[in-house]
């Protein structure tokens, strides 16, 4: 949807690490080739940031984090795909900071 906003704003910049989200990823995602796809997803756009837009290595890493876990939900909330992750990483970020 164009133009949708998703996440509380004052959560912009927070990030989870990376280890953080391989578990997130363990724990919501059972189907093995689909962890395999958001791994692949991750390091692609992860090389992308890199070679592409000269990211440096913080924003490199937001783009490895949102490829890692852009399909987190669709498995368990395809209707709501992209919503319940970012609320749920909204929740995350509070417990595990």
């Amino acid at each position: 949807m164009a133009g949708q906003v998703f996440g509380d704003l004052k959560n912009t910049g927070n990030l989870i690490t990376i280890e953080e989200a391989n578990n997130l990823l363990n724990e919501w995602v059972s189907n093995d080739r689909l962890r395999l796809h958001m791994k692949q997803v991750a390091s692609l756009m992860r090389s992308w940031a890199i070679e592409k837009e000269n990211a440096d290595p913080q924003t490199a890493l937001k783009w490895e984090l949102a490829g890692l876990l852009h399909d987190a939900d669709w498995e368990k909330y395809p209707d709501d795909h992209c919503r319940i992750i970012i609320e749920e990483l909204e929740k995350e970020i509070l417990i595990l900071r």
